[in-house]
Parts: structure tokens; C-alpha cells; sequence
């Protein structure tokens, strides 16, 4: 009895431990299935981000595409290749028109791997559609390159081509070499006629059109050389006529200039001393003279005006550079030995003109200004009336007692009174110049 308690015991210990191997078994098949289904899961999401990245590719390319078309529609030098394109962004249109694929994450390992295979395959297409815009884009870009440059050199012609007609039509006038004439000329004529170039359907007979424009474009950066070597040849010249011409007018005026210096018997002279507005003092041939402005009278310093036509004429004496030129004005010299001249600030055109006159003569500026008056002749005392006989009387003194005042002078000589008269004081001559009271005070 014990024995056989003993087998039943072996027996059920056998099935419980071949229950659990089995169970572990099991659980370690589940486990392992898990993990490669979830590793579908993710090369699947993988796939659909590298879908992703093709996807965006092809469509910067798909429009970029498009836009080649629309700039290339119509043009004669990439006709076949406009084509080629539009087939190309037709199959990439349908490729960018399929649904995209997706990853069902719960579903069974064998369909995750599907939906894998497929989104792989739908990133091949995208790949392809890519790679066959790039492929056909690049001619038809190189055609359009050829065709912008074409045009862009044309357009550049335009301007040398007027400037070289207008030199040519201008010529006729001037100094030109005859062979810098002739080279213009061919090079206009030349320029003129693939300025009226227009590229057609017709330009893909016996001629690969893109050479054509290549050549075409060359043919015209040569004419541009030949215009601007033409042009600089003549502006050379042109520049030399003037420069010829500016030196015959310089000379010229100099001439004239030297004329006048000689047939009004101008004298040049550096001016030291503005002493008052009629009266300056210069450095000429070598020694120091004095100037009295010939024919005005300006107020004595220390009257009223005095500074204000002292400060008018230095001002106009400086404008000059300090230089002036003297005319000779009726007697060379007053009775104090100052020379009387008309003062110049520069060499008219003529000693005449009256317009010279007012720009550029100092005596007519002060009185224009209003800086001084006109000089009239010293009035002669008045004759004594009729008298008895004289009598016998002592002799004058030879001395008097000085004046008073400018009034007085004027009122007892008519006149400025001169150093070395009676009633002659310092006071009175406050330039200091030998003539006291030149300006009438009672005007």
C-alpha cells in the first residue's frame, strides 16, 4: 500500500513539474513576440518619418519645379526639355496625390511589417520623384540661364549704342580721327542689328539653340568692347580740345587783362594802412605812399560815419587780398604830396564800364554805400565889399589863435585848413594826414 502511495506521489509530481516547464515555455514565446512586434512597431514609425522628410523633398521640388515651367513656358531654346519637365512634375503631382500610408501599432507583427514594406515603398517613390525633378530641372535651368544672360547682355547694349550714335551724329562738328569713326560706326551697326534679335520657335532647324545664344551673347560683349574703345579714343580727343581751348581763353584774357593794366596805366600795390575812408596807405614800386581816393570825401576820424567808412573800405581792401590797383586821377599828386589815384580792388575789363565801376572800383563803392560824398573844388573866401581908403595901420600878426572847431573853419575859410596855416591845430586833423577838417560839418 505504501508502494503504490509512493508511485502515485512520483506520478503527480512528474505532471505538476511538466505543467510549469510547459507554462514557462509559453510565457517566454508571448514575451519574445511582444518585443518583436514592437519593433515593427518602431522601424514602422521610422519609415514614416523618413516618408515624412521624402515627402517634404518632393515638394519643395515639385514647386520649385513648377515655377521653372511657368518661367521656361514658351521659350524657343528648351522646348523638348520644357516638356521632359512637365511629364516628370505630372508623375510627381499623382505621387504627392496618393494617401499617405500609416502604422497601426495594435495591430498583429505580420501586418506592422506590411504597413512597414508599404511606407517604405511609398518613401521610394517620393525618393524617385525627387531625384527625377532634379535630373530634368537641370537643362531646362541651364537653358533659361542662357536665355536671362542673352537678354541681360542685350539690354546692356542699349545705352553704349545711343552714346556711340549721338558721338557719331555729334562728329560731324568735330575733330575725330577718321579710322576711330569708322571702327564706331561697324560696331554700331553691328550692335543695332542683335539688339533686334528676338529669339523664336524657328531657332531649332540646323542651330542648337542654346549655342546660338552663347555666341550670341559673346558677339555682343565684343561690340560693347569695340563701342568703348571708340568712345574712349574720342573723348581723349574731345578732352584735349578743350584743354586746348580752356588754355586759348586763359591766354586770351590775360592778353586783355595786360591791356587795359597798360592803356589805363594801372599800377599795382600792396595796401599797409586803411587810415580812414578816403585815405590809405600802400607799398608801391619799392617805397611807402600815401592814397587819397580821388574825387570823394569820407568823414574825418572821430566825426560821425567815420569808422563805419574806415571799417567799409578795409573790409573791401581785404576781400581783394590786400591788393589794390591805382589809376592815375587828374594831378598826380595833392598839395600834401599824397598821391590821388582811383583804387581798384581787381583789373576791370574796361576803366569805363559802369558796371565795373560799381563792383570793383573802391571810390564809387564808398559813395554807393553812402560812405562819402562827391569832392567839389575849395570855395575862395568871399571878396571884401568896397572901403574908404585904407589907412595906415600896424601889420597883421602873422599868427592867430586856433580854431575852434571844424565849423569854424568852414565858416571862416569855405575849406579844409592845412598844417601850417594860421588857426591850424592837431586836434583838427585827427588822421593825422596834414589836412584838418576835410568833411563839412554843416552839410
Amino acid at each position: 500500500m505504501s508502494r503504490r502511495l509512493q508511485v502515485t506521489a512520483i506520478t503527480v509530481g512528474a505532471a505538476l513539474t511538466l505543467a510549469t516547464g510547459v507554462g514557462v515555455v509559453h510565457s517566454v514565446a508571448q514575451r519574445l513576440e511582444a518585443e518583436r512586434r514592437d519593433e515593427a512597431v518602431a522601424a514602422c514609425e521610422a519609415a514614416l518619418t523618413d516618408h515624412a522628410l521624402a515627402r517634404d523633398t518632393l515638394e519643395v521640388a515639385y514647386t520649385d519645379a513648377r515655377e521653372l515651367l511657368l518661367a521656361t513656358s514658351g521659350l524657343a531654346l528648351a522646348s523638348e526639355k520644357h516638356q521632359v519637365l512637365a511629364t516628370t512634375v505630372e508623375s510627381a503631382s499623382r505621387v504627392r496625390a496618393s494617401s499617405p500610408p500609416t502604422c497601426n501599432a495594435n495591430a498583429s507583427r505580420q501586418d506592422v511589417e506590411a504597413d512597414t514594406q508599404a511606407v517604405r515603398s511609398a518613401r521610394e517613390a517620393a525618393a524617385d520623384g525627387s531625384r527625377q525633378i532634379g535630373r530634368d530641372t537641370v537643362p531646362l535651368t541651364e537653358a533659361l540661364t542662357v536665355f536671362e544672360e542673352f537678354v541681360s547682355a542685350r539690354d546692356a547694349l542699349r545705352a553704349p549704342v545711343d552714346a556711340a550714335e549721338a558721338a557719331l551724329a555729334d562728329s560731324e562738328a568735330r575733330v575725330l580721327d577718321d579710322a576711330v569713326r569708322v571702327a564706331l560706326a561697324t560696331a554700331v551697326y553691328g550692335a543695332r542689328t542683335a539688339l533686334g534679335y528676338e529669339p523664336t520657335p524657328t531657332l531649332t532647324a540646323h542651330i542648337d539653340a542654346r549655342d546660338t545664344a552663347h555666341g550670341l551673347r559673346e558677339d555682343i560683349s565684343a561690340r560693347k568692347y569695340d563701342i568703348q574703345r571708340a568712345r574712349d579714343a574720342w573723348d581723349t580727343e574731345q578732352a584735349r580740345i578743350e584743354a586746348e581751348r580752356v588754355e586759348a581763353e586763359r591766354v586770351a584774357a590775360e592778353r586783355r587783362r595786360q591791356t587795359v593794366i597798360s592803356n589805363a596805366g594801372l599800377t599795382q600795390a600792396r595796401v599797409t594802412r586803411t587810415i580812414d575812408g578816403d585815405t590809405i596807405e600802400v607799398e608801391v614800386a619799392g617805397q611807402t605812399e600815401r592814397v587819397r581816393l580821388a574825387g570823394i570825401n569820407a568823414p574825418e576820424v572821430g566825426r560821425p560815419g567815420a569808422d563805419s567808412a574806415t571799417a567799409f573800405a578795409r573790409t573791401a581792401i581785404d576781400r581783394a587780398g590786400g591788393t589794390v590797383w591805382l589809376e592815375r586821377s587828374g594831378d598826380s599828386r595833392d598839395r600834401f604830396n599824397r598821391l590821388r589815384r582811383n583804387v581798384w580792388l581787381d583789373v576791370p575789363t574796361s576803366t569805363g564800364n559802369a558796371e565795373q565801376r560799381r563792383a570793383l572800383l573802391l571810390n564809387r563803392m564808398l559813395l554807393d554805400a553812402g560812405h562819402a560824398v562827391v569832392s567839389t573844388p575849395a570855395r575862395s573866401a568871399p571878396r571884401p565889399a568896397p572901403s574908404a581908403p585904407p589907412r595906415a595901420a600896424s601889420p597883421a600878426p602873422a599868427t592867430r589863435a586856433p580854431f575852434r572847431n571844424c565849423t569854424a573853419v568852414w565858416d571862416t575859410l569855405g575849406r579844409p585848413i592845412r598844417r601850417g596855416e594860421p588857426g591850424f591845430h592837431s586836434r583838427l586833423d585827427r588822421d593825422n594826414d596834414g589836412v584838418g577838417c576835410e568833411w563839412d560839418p554843416r552839410r
